[in-house]
């Protein structure tokens, strides 16, 4: 074998090695932000397991609020958001749930002055200057209560 035949072996050998790594960088791009649902709820287990581009996702985090300011509101079956992978490897990703779309429309007027949470037909809403609850039923668990007008 020649030199020159020795060399464009290297050389073939090196262009196959870069064809795979672009294919590895291409696919880590992909599964940078994917369309997602939820098919499971893991509460328990603080995860959900979403389809993301028609293939199954390994139960993943969903995007919360946990420092000393904590949320809790665990994404339901069918809730439309992104499988984020910031290594493109989508089984160590996260879930982040996406706004409303016209089968989940917002549950109050969309007006930017006001704030609420709704479930089911019970809900809260903060204006400013005004705080409504409205549910069947109420329980509400203290030490103490103080009113005071103002």
């Amino acid at each position: 074998m020649s030199q020159l035949e020795q060399a464009f072996r290297i050389l073939m050998r090196e262009v196959e090695w870069l064809r795979n790594e672009l294919e590895e960088t291409n696919r880590r791009h992909r599964n940078l932000f994917r369309p997602a649902e939820v098919t499971e709820a893991h509460a328990s287990e603080y995860r959900v397991s979403v389809t993301a581009g028609g293939l199954p996702s390994s139960k993943v985090p969903w995007v919360e609020v946990a420092g000393d300011n904590q949320t809790w509101f665990p994404p339901s079956k069918k809730q439309k958001g992104y499988l984020v992978s910031p290594s493109g490897e989508p089984g160590v990703g996260f879930f982040l749930p996406t706004s409303y779309t016209d089968d989940k429309k917002p549950p109050f007027e969309s007006r930017g002055d006001l704030f609420g949470m709704k479930r089911g037909s019970s809900y809260i809403t903060v204006e400013d200057g005004l705080i409504t609850l409205r549910a069947d039923r109420i329980r509400a668990v203290m030490g103490r209560w103080d009113f005071e007008q103002g």
